[in-house]
């Protein structure tokens, strides 16, 4: 993943005068600044180049404005020189900071507002199922204790394995936190399951409780 530049030097909608102004600030910011002293590499713009090069477009755009359109295609031209060369200043002392963006501090470059983190969601809290016998035989009674936040939970029942996901068949919403379970099979032992839902989305699983049928 590219990480993105520590300085704003997008200058594509830039119109002269603007582009004019952001050189002169950071020819004026620059200069004796105390972490980034000259010489500087090659590739990079020398500030005595910025300062001649926003005079040249300074001039050209004021002919320009004077409807001198001949001077049109000169002034674009001197623009991008302009806004490529400051992109290349602002992309070298990005790199000569190390990671020390309060280098950055006073260079005449705005610096990118640091990102924020989004905050981690909280985890849903599990429900807690409770299983017992009804009266008569059966049946049970199923009691789930719903987290706070939650709106409705879902449950399952299952005579099969509870450690096996496959044994456990479709979930039932509801409501209603405490509620009977008929049809259960004398002798046979049955598990219960439950899981709550909130706006967030839906919680684990609850601890899987267990009951032979009466």
């Amino acid at each position: 993943m590219v990480a993105k530049p520590l300085l704003l030097i997008n200058y594509t909608r830039y119109s002269a005068a603007a582009v004019v102004a952001e050189a002169r600030m950071v020819k004026n910011s620059l200069t004796s600044h105390d972490h980034f002293p000259p010489p500087w590499p090659g590739y990079v713009m020398s500030l005595e180049e910025v300062g001649q090069k926003a005079d040249a477009l300074e001039g050209l755009d004021r002919e320009v404005k004077n409807r001198n359109f001949s001077k049109v295609a000169e002034r674009d031209n001197c623009s991008q020189v302009l806004k490529d060369g400051l992109q290349g200043i602002g992309q070298y002392i990005s790199m000569a900071c190390e990671g020390d963006v309060t280098k950055l501090q006073g260079t005449g470059y705005r610096i990118r507002p640091e990102s924020k983190k989004p905050a981690p969601k909280k985890a849903i809290e599990v429900p807690v199922a409770a299983l017992s016998h009804a009266k008569g035989t059966g049946c049970f009674d199923c009691k789930v204790l719903l987290p706070p936040g939650a709106k409705s939970f879902e449950w399952q029942i299952t005579h099969g394995n509870p450690d096996v996901e496959a044994d456990w068949p479709e979930p039932n919403r509801s409501v209603v936190t405490t509620f009977q379970i008929p049809g259960v099979t004398p002798g046979v032992r049955y598990y219960v399951r439950a899981r709550s839902l909130s706006a967030t989305g839906f919680s684990a699983w609850s601890v899987p409780v267990g009951l032979m049928a009466l």
